[in-house]
């Protein structure tokens, strides 16, 4: 099995024209069998709807026939009831009986003459015994028994009455009581009562013409009794469908296995109600879904040899010259030297309608100008390394120059400055008491500038060396870098910090993580203006990111301001100590977009403010 795949998997890619066979051939296929089964659907439908109307008026008909049946009965027990009560003795009355029921052996039982008061007057048993041995019982005058309560409405009412089915204890024979009222014109009211039994086999040999092949046939009495229909075992039985009311008309489908089954019921009867149901099979009682099915796949077989046929030529004309051309861009490319052009190798013919030499020169142009794109990006690549090379130099030279720079402005600049602030500090202690108020006052402001310039060179400092003086990347516990901040600014004893548990272990630098909570809770401390502060620090997982957030309840910041703060070398309020440089919260933002996050603040005057600023998960590489 492994072998037939390996050749049919070879087969497969030996040749473009293979695959495109067996591609169209596999889509008409698709398309075809498709449309087959969509022909054989809507096949199988017409042929359902056909025996569905099919049954429901065979259903129809035989309800008439059995109305018919029952009207037939009606007028023979008139006109018989009518002729016997006329007789004036009861001899002839008893040999009209005697007639009557040898006359209708098989369609009459038990018959009964009642005067007009429901009495019986003359009695013919059903069985060949009473006939035989009995004969006609004669009551003179007429005695009371008990009979079908049928016969009774029929005595009170003086209607034609027919009781409910009946069946016989033996045999399971199912037969009805049919009470007469006999009319005399000449005597006022009903001058007697026929009453007959009637066995309803009768009734199951008059439906015997209609034979089914593939279903059954019904007549329910209404308590669903199988009173007739085509299987004679089934008399006396109760309906065997379930799941389908026979009280309901119509056309009802159920199945039964695999089988589809269609229900016509009809109701039937006028003095007794009976119901016509016909159950045949669906589809296979004609033979036409057969033949749908074995046409489709003729013609389906059919169109795809059509198909193969003339795509014989289309394969010729299109799809021979770029296999040859494959084949010869394989050769190129298993040579080695895939920058050759194509040369045909030698022998070959091609129809005078072939357009490979069309192709040939466009793809002979197509290595060209790969050749020539190849050469020129291998000459800007060696540039771009000069470049490179030259501009890697030049930023050496300039973070030399800086951190040179860097050198005067923390010796050569800082020591003028140490030496005012100190020579400020010696004036006032040595003309202590000399010095007027203003003097004095003059001399303290000269101290606050100096500590103040002290202050703005260390932070340019700081801000310098960030992003180009780094240390290598570790896991840092923001637990704790946190502990560690708040020992180290030592917050008034009226301030109360709350950091949420379980900070996140996150990749970075530790001194620049260090310093950039060192500057929020610093500034958040350092600018309060309530009795009792508070400081909340909340982290966040969003997913690749954390979010941290600083919140405290100072003064806030207006809106105007919210993107200033950021910036270097902007306060707020100069005027407020020697410590606001402008440098702390452009110190933070560049941490932070160093490390790939961002920053914001969310504030309002005298409500308070919350710094928010995110971390990637993985440092900013990942």
């Amino acid at each position: 099995m492994n072998r037939f795949f390996f050749y049919v998997k070879k087969w497969w890619y030996e040749k473009l024209s293979h695959r495109v066979v067996l591609s169209v051939v596999w889509i008409c296929v698709v398309l075809l069998s498709a449309q087959g089964a969509f022909t054989v659907i809507m096949g199988r439908r017409i042929v359902d709807h056909f025996i569905e109307s099919r049954n429901y008026e065979l259903a129809k008909n035989i309800s008439l026939n059995v109305t018919d049946f029952f009207n037939d009965l009606l007028d023979i027990l008139e006109s018989q009831a009518r002729q016997i009560v006329l007789q004036h003795s009861q001899e002839s009355q008893s040999e009209m009986l005697v007639t009557f029921r040898e006359q209708y052996a098989y369609t009459f039982g038990n018959l009964y003459l009642l005067d007009g008061t429901g009495r019986v007057r003359v009695k013919l048993g059903g069985t060949l015994y009473d006939v035989m041995k009995k004969g006609v019982e004669v009551y003179e005058p007429p005695v009371e028994m008990e009979l079908d309560e049928s016969v009774n409405r029929a005595v009170a009412s003086g209607l034609i009455t027919v009781s409910g089915s009946r069946f016989y204890n033996y045999t399971g024979t199912p037969y009805i009581i049919m009470t007469v009222p006999v009319g005399i014109s000449a005597i006022t009211g009903n001058a007697a009562f026929f009453v007959v039994n009637v066995d309803l086999r009768t009734l199951w040999t008059r439906l015997g013409k209609y034979l089914l092949k593939d279903g059954s046939l019904y007549v329910l009495d209404s308590e669903g009794k199988i009173v007739a229909g085509s299987n004679r075992r089934e008399l006396g039985n109760t309906w065997p469908i379930e799941g389908i009311d026979f009280r309901q008309p119509g056309t009802h489908s159920y199945k039964e296995g695999r089988q589809k089954h269609t229900v016509s019921i009809y109701p039937s009867g006028q003095y007794l109600q009976l119901y016509v149901a016909v159950d045949q099979r669906l589809g296979p009682s004609l033979g036409l879904s057969r033949w749908i099915i074995a046409g489709s796949l003729f013609f389906t077989l059919l169109s795809i040899l059509v198909v193969v046929f003339l795509l014989r030529g289309l394969l010729k004309r299109a799809l021979y010259p770029i296999e040859l051309l494959t084949k010869e861009a394989y050769k190129a490319a298993e040579s080695g030297k895939p920058e050759n052009e194509i040369v045909l190798s030698s022998g070959r013919t091609f129809p005078e309608y072939s357009d490979i030499e069309v192709l040939i020169s466009a793809f002979n142009g197509m290595v060209r100008g790969v050749n020539e794109a190849r050469k020129k990006l291998e000459r800007m690549n060696r540039e771009l390394e000069v470049r490179v090379k030259l501009r890697t130099r030049d930023l050496e030279a300039a973070n030399r120059e800086l951190e040179n720079f860097s050198y005067i402005v923390s010796h050569d600049l800082k020591a003028p400055v140490r030496g005012i602030g100190q020579l400020a500090s010696w004036i006032k202690n040595d003309y202590q008491g000399k010095l007027d108020e203003e003097g004095a006052r003059m001399l303290d402001l000269l101290q606050s500038r100096v500590l103040r310039m002290n202050r703005l060179i260390d932070g340019i400092l700081q801000y310098s060396r960030i992003g180009r003086m780094k240390e290598p990347e570790e896991d840092i516990d923001l637990n704790v870098t946190v502990s560690e901040v708040i020992d180290i600014l030592a917050p008034p004893e009226s301030f109360r910090i709350e950091v949420m548990p379980g900070l996140p272990t996150v990749v970075g630098e530790p001194t620049r993580m260090t310093q950039l909570f060192q500057n929020l809770i610093g500034n958040a401390i350092k600018h309060m203006d309530k009795e009792q502060g508070r400081i909340i620090i909340k982290c966040e997982d969003e997913g690749g990111r954390f979010r941290f957030s600083v919140e405290d309840n100072g003064p806030g910041v207006a809106e105007k301001y919210h993107e200033k703060i950021f910036q270097i070398f902007q306060t707020l309020d100069r005027r407020k100590g020697e410590e606001n440089t402008g440098i702390g919260l452009s110190l933070v933002k560049r941490i932070v977009e160093l490390q790939g996050g961002s920053i914001w603040v969310e504030s309002e005057v005298g409500k308070g403010s919350v710094f928010f600023f995110t971390i990637p998960k993985r440092g900013k590489e990942r």
